[in-house]
């Protein structure tokens, strides 16, 4: 009976059991930890908890919950962010969320989030925009910044630690200046002269008069992303791609570019600039990797963790995501709603006759297909949860229903009674024209 009892586990050295436990899938580690002291104190490392998270889980500062009750030990970081996603995942399925109301009007409506820090911009009661911190399912406001001397912000992108603003022909660029009273502080303003083209620091201040050649400057910025401490920026009607370091204050790039609207994104590790017949795709330095050059016309850009596939009118074709060589080709006409799963080769997409449908795109298989009632469009599927749910809103922006990803079944109606539907990790937001309110349901 002694031997029965005897701790094989408890009297291995640590390098072993991080060795035995790689055979062990999520459930089981769950259970040896739950088995004494001993165990839980033995696989409460993040090298062990590591292994079981992705890239769709966000970097998001976790601490442990009431909910938890821990009677042992507090859990090591990754089996938090862990838990944390396997929650998060649980309350869209389910649909629980709680939601916030934020005051505004349509005519000035930008949003950014990066998965702790959420920018809402508002016309009310002045131009400006709201910072919050989505922290344990709840939305704290942290700071209003007001904006002087605009009649608009048009677009913001957020890494917490700075925030930029599209005004116009301005990029305000506010720095996190204080970690005890949380708050922004304007750095500088970032402005392209409309002689030289150049990108230059013009003060603290969106100046009141054109003696900088801003003010008057019609090309303004069509679309702006973060990747890291760098933003770029790119100009249409000047053909222009910047590329800029916010803490540095340096210009990294500069380059012609004929961006067309279709392809401009990041996936928090690259930028993909799309342009009618290349793609080039650029690191957090604005180091050019590689490029990709077709045939055809790009209609659209998908990325997930494998591919970078291009959409064209009547065909697609599949590009490796860390060298660009070329790996698959279809003659698959594709919609502009299309979308590609995270993690796996699968498109999504809906016909003409409004039928939604999952194919594989190195087989050319459809997976699934579902019938629609009303004509839709297909909404962000790797913000939710984007193994398990698929996001289908009417063009109307009234209707929210929720897929299954893996088998196409009906899931639930979620209350979106709004346009500008966007979805992210944690949360849903969208802008109530009745209400004239922002809302947010925030799923963490």
């Amino acid at each position: 009976m002694d031997d029965c009892r005897y701790d094989v586990l408890g009297h291995l050295p640590p390098e072993l059991v991080i060795k035995v436990v790689d055979y062990l899938d999520y459930k089981d580690v769950l259970s040896c930890q739950a088995v004494s002291r001993t165990w839980f104190g033995l696989l409460n490392f993040d090298i062990i908890w590591k292994r079981f998270l992705h890239d769709a889980c966000p970097n998001k500062e976790v601490q442990p919950r009431k909910d938890f009750r821990w009677m042992v030990m507090l859990p090591c970081e990754a089996k938090l962010k862990l838990l944390n996603h396997k929650r998060v995942v649980k309350n869209w399925l389910g649909n629980a969320y709680k939601r916030h109301e934020v005051k505004g009007t349509e005519t000035s409506f930008a949003s950014a989030y990066d998965g702790k820090t959420l920018l809402i911009s508002i016309h009310y009661p002045s131009q400006g925009f709201s910072v919050y911190r989505v922290e344990r399912g709840k939305l704290w406001l942290q700071q209003f910044i007001k904006i002087e001397g605009v009649d608009k912000c048009d677009a913001l992108a957020t890494n917490t630690n700075y925030i930029a603003a599209q005004c116009g022909p301005h990029t305000l660029i506010y720095h996190f200046a204080s970690t005890r009273k949380k708050s922004y502080k304007i750095a500088y303003v970032l402005c392209r002269g409309f002689k030289d083209g150049a990108m230059k620091k013009i003060g603290a201040k969106v100046p009141p008069d054109s003696s900088h050649n801003c003010e008057a400057d019609p090309l303004e910025a069509v679309s702006f992303c973060l990747l890291d401490d760098t933003l770029f920026i790119h100009y249409l009607l000047a053909e222009s791609l910047y590329a800029w370091n916010m803490e540095k204050e340096e210009l990294l790039l500069h380059t012609p570019s004929t961006v067309s609207s279709c392809g401009f994104l990041t996936d928090g590790k690259q930028v993909y600039s799309s342009s009618f017949r290349v793609i080039s795709v650029f690191d957090s330095q604005a180091d050019l990797q590689y490029t990709i050059k077709t045939q055809y016309f790009i209609s659209k850009i998908l990325v997930n963790d494998n591919l970078v596939v291009v959409l064209h009118n009547e065909s697609f074709a599949g590009y490796n995501k860390f060298t660009g060589s070329q790996v698959l080709t279809g003659n698959v006409g594709v919609s502009p709603h299309s979308l590609l799963h995270p993690r796996k080769d699968v498109l999504f997409d809906i016909t003409d006759n409004m039928e939604v449908y999952a194919v594989e795109l190195k087989t050319d298989d459809v997976i699934w297909s579902r019938y629609m009632s009303d004509v839709t469009q297909l909404g962000n599927l790797h913000s939710v949860a984007g193994d398990d749910c698929l996001l289908v809103t009417s063009f109307s922006g009234y209707d929210c229903e929720f897929l299954d990803s893996k088998t196409g079944l009906f899931l639930y109606n979620s209350e979106a009674d709004g346009i500008y539907v966007s979805t992210h990790y944690d949360l849903m937001i969208y802008f109530n024209r009745r209400t004239a309110c922002a809302i947010v349901h925030v799923y963490s």
